[in-house]
């Protein structure tokens, strides 16, 4: 199991024990950004042995750029970046707060342009579910007036629901987010699982009009808190750039 540290902005390491020093970079500008104007805050990993991660949220700048590390008087700059891979590089020991701030830049990292939506929000919510092992999670796309199942991962869902209807419909039509402790106790609640116990819906925006939801449901009473819908409604943010794309 990987053990988190966490640094915070421009952490000065102390190297002198530390002999090999690897790193990845999980969060990057897009290619089709323009060079000159590149100022993109990463995650970066940097790990010196297979049970221990450092992580460092620094900046990148186009003097940057460079096929090396720099290490100065123990300061440690970024010269250099590389796309993260699918696999995740998550501590189930974290707390939640933590995992959410390691998971996001991994899955911005994981959305490809060259790729359609089907398939980069595939892998956003295989990799949220893989993280926080919730029931279900998935989207529901605006098509047609209702809001159609798109991609997801748990048990077979509601393909299809109104606006106004069960959480999913009344996140859309208030466009805003709702959070059910007890989805019993919600009225008129959809109940496309019995095992379905808390719920949290995020709609999801394109400039000014909501596209769709986020639905993520728990099979705990009082699963969710504002923790939980920050950290949602910025991988909302990410679900609309995959259908911008």
């Amino acid at each position: 199991m990987w053990r988190l540290v966490k640094l915070v902005d421009d952490i000065c390491l102390t190297l002198s024990k530390i002999e090999t020093l690897h790193f990845f970079v999980v969060k990057y500008t897009s290619a089709a950004a323009s060079f000159d104007s590149i100022f993109e805050t990463a995650w970066v990993v940097f790990y010196t042995d297979p049970n221990i991660l450092f992580l460092l949220n620094c900046s990148i700048q186009r003097e940057d750029f460079k096929p090396i590390v720099q290490k100065t008087s123990c300061w440690i700059r970024i010269c250099t970046f590389a796309a993260m891979s699918e696999n995740l590089v998550i501590s189930q020991e974290a707390d939640k707060t933590l995992r959410y701030e390691v998971l996001l830049p991994q899955l911005e990292a994981l959305i490809d342009p060259e790729v359609g939506a089907v398939a980069n929000v595939g892998n956003l919510i295989a990799a949220m579910r893989q993280t926080f092992d919730w029931w279900w999670i998935g989207v529901y796309m605006v098509q047609n007036n209702m809001l159609e199942l798109g991609p997801f991962q748990g048990p077979i869902a509601c393909t299809r629901i109104a606006s106004g209807k069960g959480v999913c419909g009344s996140a859309w039509a208030s466009a805003s987010t709702i959070l059910v402790p007890n989805v019993d106790e919600f009225p008129g609640h959809i109940a496309c699982s019995s095992a379905s116990k808390s719920e949290i819906v995020v709609p999801i925006w394109h400039e000014s009009e909501v596209i769709g939801v986020l639905d993520v449901d728990s099979q705990y009473l009082n699963h969710f808190d504002a923790t939980d819908q920050h950290h949602l409604e910025i991988v909302a943010r990410l679900i609309s750039k995959c259908y911008a794309l």
